[in-house]
Formats: C-alpha cells, structure tokens, sequence
C-alpha cells in the first residue's frame, strides 16, 4: 500500500479526514464534562455523533447539542448529522465491527488502584 504525501495523496480518505477534522473543530471546549469518548461514525453524507458518558446532566445535554449545532454549520446543509449517546461505565472503544468509527476524544483512565 502506498502512503498518501503532501504532493500526492494516494488512497487517503479524504472524505472522512474532513469530516473527523470538522467534528474536532466543534468540540472545542465543548466536551461534555462526564464524557468517556466522543466518536463520529461517517456513511457518505450521513454522520453521526457518538458520545459515551459516565453519567449524563443538563450541562452535558447541552454541550452536546451544541457540539451537533456546530458540526451542522461547519459541514453545511448537505450533510445530514445526527447523534447518540449511552451511559457506560467505562469507555469502550475497542473495534467492534464499524470501520466507519473514528474516535476523536478519550477520557484518561484512572490508572490507581481503587481500595
């Protein structure tokens, strides 16, 4: 396989590297405080935010709808986005079967032994 290089850009996915930098650029200083990951899952011109979350308050609802706010205005009309989150635990973001899943936040693991 060919690498892509700035001169020539081979396979790169050019597509979905726009859209992970475009969802990047509408969680700054957005991401929900009890968040474990933030994903986004691209199909074409269909996306979708994932969020996973410890827990979920007020405060993180609405970091969430502005995160999808601004990734509606920063990829424009013609791209349906959407999203979804889950309670969990923990974070899991091992591959799970969706090649189109490209995580773009993971919280720290607390690495300490818990007593």
């Amino acid at each position: 396989m060919r690498m892509p290089a700035p001169n020539d850009l081979a396979h790169a996915p050019l597509w979905e590297i726009y859209i992970v930098a475009q969802t990047v650029s509408a969680t700054r200083g957005q991401i929900p405080r009890h968040a474990l990951a933030v994903g986004v899952e691209i199909h074409g011109v269909k996306i979708k935010l994932l969020f996973q979350l410890s827990q979920v308050t007020d405060e993180d609802k609405t970091d969430m709808e502005d995160i999808l706010s601004e990734l509606e205005a920063l990829v424009g009309q013609d791209v349906e986005v959407d999203s979804a989150y889950e309670i969990r635990k923990e974070r899991q973001v091992s591959p799970d079967g969706r090649d189109n899943l490209w995580w773009v936040f993971l919280a720290r693991i607390d690495e300490t032994p818990s007593e």
